[in-house]
């Protein structure tokens, strides 16, 4: 499984930089963008005891967040219309850093508006540090953005993505004379905003 999950990485990189030199050449548009990125993570919390047969389970919410550092190739498809290949680096909570790939539509709304739908699959480098784990592996997720042009140069966006409640990460506790906990996070859905400069 850990060898599948390193080819799987370095697939995703290979495609990373493929798209790079090869739809750059027709490129109509080369933009960089910064996007904060928010995760509402779905907890699942569970105890049992190791003396009886106790056992509760409970549901909860939660947050994390990132930073995506990345370029955006645009390449016309129909009357200023755009095909965006957006490969990324994603950064902030270490169980979520990796490498992402945005493949969106882009229709424009006027001079100053624009909506881009499509999907985006990040690949993290997964961790083990003690009782807590994450896997490496790759995560969907569909959704798009709406963006305001400022002017010629710069936009900003804003943007929702869902997933399918994959799981993400899992930490264990040992609690001593008593028994065991176990806290399982789902990744859900993702709210983005960030600013797209034009170079």
């Amino acid at each position: 499984m850990e060898r599948a999950n390193k080819y799987s990485y370095l697939v995703l990189i290979f495609i990373l930089l493929l798209f790079s030199f090869t739809t750059n050449s027709f490129a109509q548009t080369n933009n960089i963008f910064a996007e904060a990125v928010i995760f509402n993570t779905h907890v699942e919390i569970t105890q049992e005891s190791r003396f009886d047969e106790y056992r509760s389970s409970r549901i909860e919410s939660n947050i994390t967040a990132g930073l995506l550092l990345g370029y955006t190739i645009g390449v016309n498809i129909w009357k200023g219309d755009q095909l965006e290949f957006k490969p990324a680096l994603m950064i902030g909570d270490f169980d979520l850093v990796g490498l992402n790939l945005g493949i969106q539509f882009k229709y424009n709304l006027g001079k100053r508006f624009f909506l881009t739908t499509g999907f985006s699959a990040l690949q993290t480098i997964g961790n083990d540090s003690g009782n807590r784990s994450s896997q490496s592996r790759t995560y969907s997720f569909w959704g798009g953005n709406f963006g305001i042009r400022i002017n010629p140069k710069v936009s900003f966006l804003l943007g929702y993505f869902y997933s399918n409640n994959e799981e993400w990460r899992r930490t264990f506790y040992w609690i001593r004379d008593w028994g065991d906990k176990k806290i399982t996070e789902k990744l859900g859905s993702m709210y983005k905003f960030g600013v797209e400069f034009n170079i």
